[in-house]
């Protein structure tokens, strides 16, 4: 998953390809920390990428269930359901 400042880097740069006039103006850096934000808490298709590999996450199944489950060494999901297919995880919030 991308930091929030490696989604607003990526974010500055490909503004950076654009012509000048239709470029965001640099002193914008809020809405990059928007998106950044917005970034972190969005839900991530398993299609797209995968948690780390023994991590607790949090997941949304087909059976649009949420909850918690740990991904394993061996890439697989434990504690769900049978019937259940993860869709999408998210990363669990740091503990303050």
């Amino acid at each position: 998953m991308k930091t929030i400042e490696k989604a607003a880097f990526d974010r500055y740069m490909s503004d950076l390809a654009l012509p000048e006039h239709k470029r965001i103006n640099p002193s914008n850096y809020i809405d990059w920390a928007n998106f950044g934000a917005n970034e972190a808490k969005r839900w991530i298709p398993v299609e797209e990428e995968l948690p780390k590999k023994s991590c607790t996450v949090l997941v949304c199944t087909n059976l649009h269930t949420v909850g918690t489950t740990w991904f394993s060494f061996t890439h697989r999901w434990h504690q769900l359901d049978k019937r259940a297919i993860v869709t999408h995880w998210m990363p669990l919030p740091e503990p303050v």
